[in-house]
């Protein structure tokens, strides 16, 4: 499993995550990284 706090692609999103509501947004943008686990 992939950890978004430690993970380098993630680190720079996390914070949009921890935002709440922006989720959603995420999927849609990244959704060809829908392999990994959000």
């Amino acid at each position: 499993d992939i950890d978004p706090k430690s993970h380098p692609a993630w680190t720079g999103v996390q914070r949009m995550l921890d935002s709440g509501g922006q989720v959603g947004k995420f999927n849609d943008k990244f959704g060809f990284m829908s392999g990994l686990k959000v």
